[in-house]
């Protein structure tokens, strides 16, 4: 097994022999005994009694038990099975799979004693006629069209005269007369036709990892990329010559109590019973038939066939399809073909109308208007501050434009409803006002003021700040030492100027305070405050405090002992001086880890010196602060993040009228960034009573959005656990919906999206990769697409054969292998794949057409893959297939989908 890391982008698939839990399911007890032995050498040496006996003590025993799956197995385990329950298919080719969520799940109980990698179930394929209905089920079971019947154990372990159970002792906890278990009761023939040997099994499980990294999240969660699964020993049941179909029961069965009913190297040989009762842990059907009705292709073309238009806007109308000379016909088409919808509106004078609405999903690219100016520049006045000003009305038709109000009420309700945001929202305004009135207090106090001139902060007019302070010149005044400082400094110049200069001299002038009632500044002022906080150095001081801003530094990792920390990039312009306490945060900003320089750091320098490091290592791409940010302000910014991915927005905010997304449909759109924009300042917009608070929300608007671009890139890749280095938010996101029986058919459904030329595609991970319903996906990327393939699931690879056989692949053991290669077919001298014929799989049938295959022995399927590769690649020394490398040959190659979406 690897580290228990994701996957690296570039690799697909990794498969395992098995995955064997340190401690397996079952009773076990633990004995506890001592006994006290003397040296008599020693003591004899030391003078002691070496007559003491030495009685063992009575031992002591504990008994616990490892619980799991044994008689049932939660239907939340299973990740998928093919073929699909309930789907139609030719699937006479094919190996049906059951796949697990849990990477150990066919190995957690000891199904044959001291051999660990022997899996304890089983899959077997039955047609309807191998498998009859329970006729005499016991009073209060229930039937259901899997042909189980669901009994207690009591009555599997002491079945019906004529039909053999499982031979299994049960555990503390088991009650036989109170415990139920489905059961089916197969034919004695069907038994010894169907069942695997011994050496057979490990071939029929393995463990897989896949790459995560295209997967959907569910319910804001994605799996961990491990699997297991377990393959039947026959391929699915065709219809026969004269029939049009035929349904196919599957069955994963426990083994557990018929291990001496099954051989080592050959199909059973069960005789004087009937029947033979085995649990079923799980249990599907399928249709099998000549001509696929419906599989991962078809569900794929539906997409596309008979639609022309795969953009997200409501159907034209026939008429609208004709030029027409009526400017309001026109005005409508261009509505309905931008993405519009028109929806009911009530006004507050309680008129009732109708209005456009478009959500954030637009068929078409919108420019965008709501974004600040940038530094020093004005405020952009058509930023919204409540509801009403978000709304849009056309003169010329006397019509509302709601779009972008619906999208500021979205953010503001959104942000009522939860409290944690709306109390750090609060708090982070609360702190921001507060640095300012404490730096008006001190920069306008007389008791700091000669302390702050020393330093520099203000000119020698002591009315403005100087051209060369500097943030961090202003975060001194927010030392809380600088108080005692300047009180400090100035009683010591009053002692010198007042008392000191005058001793022994005649005219002495008697002590005043420092300040007076006379000297005391006037009451502060609102228009004070305004203009302070709106001082660009000021303004910087809190963007940087609230982790807004982190100066452009960014270190490389840091280990325990280090004595300097390495920087990326410096944008710091300041000389940051010895003793300074610096604080680097992690890059997922959840780790902080304070260090203090031990020398001045001169400007543009690329190493920190600081004091050695006892802290956690820190890894690449932390961020260095000058000071310990705002943590209710990372919190906020994580929020707004997610929200700024549309996370928790109604569906019927993204997809106003079932018409825009129908069944079997993919459409395609850009993300408009007024619509994201009008739905955080809605989020912002609350609690804000005072004209500070407007102030601060427009002096932090631009670099807020700004942080919140950058986490929008990362929070994918924090949910995956993979390092965040993800590039920013392009200005023209773009992304699809995708409504199709192939999202709920096709669980773990890989997507993958490309930028740059067809000839030469780059990937692109996505923002947001999601299912918003068991049918429905939702996509977002932070560029424009240039293809997106659809790919069916890596941990659902199916295993079967090709018309011609199975291809030979490249696997560790086959001469010429190579990292590039593995998997890849095999091609012999001519450059033709090499195959395992279909014809000659046939000698490693069981008697019968559609007998199972043996796997183990020298007639089954793996020695015949081992000799076909052998006999094809020159000079092949002995090859010997594990259950993982077997895996590898027996893959059918996926189906593929791949679109050119947006121009």
């Amino acid at each position: 097994m690897n580290n228990g890391k994701p996957l690296p982008n570039d690799v697909t698939v990794n498969f395992y022999d098995h995955y064997i839990p340190s401690l397996k399911d079952g009773e076990f007890t633990l004995q506890l005994s001592q006994a006290l032995t003397v040296d008599t050498a020693q003591t004899t040496k030391d003078q002691g009694n070496t007559d003491i006996p030495a009685q063992p003590q009575p031992p002591i025993t504990q008994k616990f038990i490892v619980q799991g799956a044994r008689f049932s197995l939660p239907p939340g385990d299973v990740s998928q099975v093919f073929p699909a329950a309930g789907s139609s298919g030719s699937y006479d080719e094919y190996l049906p799979q059951i796949v697990f969520k849990r990477k150990s799940l066919p190995w957690e109980r000891d199904f044959i004693l001291n051999q660990s990698t022997i899996p304890w179930v089983a899959l077997l394929v039955f047609s309807e006629s191998e498998l009859p209905a329970p006729q005499n089920a016991p009073a209060g079971s229930q039937q259901n069209p899997n042909h189980v019947t669901s009994i207690l154990l009591k009555d599997l372990l002491n079945p019906p005269v004529g039909t053999l159970g499982p031979n299994i002792t049960l555990e503390d906890g088991e009650n036989q007369s109170k415990t139920y278990c489905n059961v089916i009761d197969i034919p004695i023939a069907t038994f010894n036709l169907l069942l695997p040997s011994i050496a057979d099994l490990p071939f029929l499980a393995h463990t897989r990892q896949v790459n995560v990294q295209n997967k959907a999240a569910a319910n804001g969660q994605i799996h961990d990329g491990w699997y297991s699964a377990v393959i039947a020993n026959r391929f699915a049941v065709p219809p026969a010559a004269d029939v049009a179909q035929i349904g196919n029961i599957v069955h994963l069965v426990s083994l557990e109590g018929f291990q001496d009913k099954l051989n080592q190297n050959a199909a059973p040989t069960v005789s004087g019973y009937d029947t033979v009762r085995m649990v079923s842990l799980f249990s599907w059907t399928y249709t099998s038939q000549p001509d696929p009705a419906e599989n991962f292709k078809t569900l794929m073309l539906n997409l596309i066939q008979d639609k022309p238009d795969l953009q997200l806007h409501l159907p034209l109308p026939k008429s609208a399809a004709a030029k027409t000379a009526d400017d309001a016909a026109q005005q409508v088409k261009a509505r309905l073909k931008d993405g519009y919808v028109p929806l009911s509106y009530k006004m507050s004078s309680g008129d009732q109308s109708f209005a456009w609405y478009r959500g954030p999903l637009s068929p078409v690219r919108v420019t965008r208007f709501l974004k600040d100016a940038g530094p020093g520049q004005p405020q952009n006045p058509t930023v919204p501050l409540t509801t009403s000003a978000a709304m849009i009305f056309e003169e010329a038709t006397g019509i509302f434009d709601q779009s972008y109000a619906v999208a500021f009420q979205t953010g503001r309700s959104l942000a009522l409803a939860s409290a944690p945001f709306a109390q750090n929202l609060m708090n982070w305004r609360i702190h921001a006002h507060s640095i300012v009135d404490l730096l008006h207090e001190r920069i306008t106090s007389p008791v700091y003021s000669e302390k702050i001139k020393q330093n520099g902060v203000v000119n020698a007019l002591g009315n403005e700040f100087a051209t060369t302070s500097s943030i961090l010149d202003l975060t001194k005044l927010l030392d809380t030492n600088f108080v005692a400082q300047a009180f400090h400094q100035a009683s010591s110049l009053v002692f010198y100027q007042k008392v000191f200069q005058k001793v022994g001299q005649k005219d002495r002038v008697p002590l005043t305070p420092i300040a007076t009632a006379q000297t005391l500044p006037s009451a502060t002022t609102p228009a004070q405050l305004f203009t302070l906080m709106q001082h660009q150095r000021v303004v910087a001081l809190l963007q940087h405090l609230s982790g807004l801003d982190n100066l452009g530094t960014t270190a490389s990792a840091l280990a325990t002992g280090a004595t300097s920390i390495k920087l990326n990039t410096h944008g710091t312009k300041e000389v940051i001086p010895k003793g300074t306490g610096i604080v680097l945060s992690s890059p997922d900003e959840k780790t902080l880890m304070p260090v203090v320089l031990s020398s001045d750091v001169p400007a543009k320098s690329l190493s920190i010196p600081i004091e050695p490091y006892a802290g956690t290592p820190m890894p690449v791409g932390s961020v260095l602060y000058v000071q310990d940010p705002n943590q209710d302000a990372s919190q906020i910014v994580a929020w707004l993040a997610s929200t700024a991915l549309l996370h928790n927005v109604p569906f019927n905010n993204l997809v106003a009228h079932p018409s825009l997304l129908p069944q079997d449909s993919i459409r395609f759109f850009y993300l408009d960034q007024n619509w994201v924009d009008a739905l955080l300042d809605g989020a912002l917009s609350i609690g804000l009573q005072t004209g500070r608070d407007v102030l601060l929300h427009q002096l932090m608007r631009e670099k807020l959005h700004q942080k919140i671009q950058g986490r929008m890139a990362q929070m994918r890749n924090t949910l995956l656990g993979l390092p965040i280095h993800a590039a920013p938010v392009a200005p023209q996101p773009s992304g699809f919906l995708l409504r199709s029986q192939g999202v709920a058919g096709w669980p773990g459904l890989e997507i993958k999206a490309f930028t740059g030329t067809q000839d030469a595609p780059q990937p692109m991970p996505p923002l947001r990769l999601e299912l918003l319903a068991s049918d429905t996906l939702f996509a977002l990327y932070p560029d424009v697409p240039t293809q997106i393939t659809f790919t069916e699931p890596s941990e659902g690879l199916v295993f079967g054969s090709e018309d011609a056989g199975i291809e030979m692949r490249y696997i560790p053991g086959v001469r010429q292998f190579s990292p590039q290669n593995i998997g890849k077919v095999i091609k012999n001298d001519k450059g033709e794949t090499i195959y395992l014929p279909a014809d000659a799989m046939k000698t490693a049938r069981r008697a019968g057409a559609n007998a199972p295959f043996n796997f183990a022995g020298i007639n089954g399927l793996v020695k015949l893959v081992e000799a076909t590769i052998q006999n094809n690649v020159p000079e092949q020394p002995t090859l010997t297939l594990t259950p993982a490398s077997f895996a590898v040959q027996m893959v059918r190659v996926p189906e593929q989908m791949k679109f050119t979406p947006l121009a």
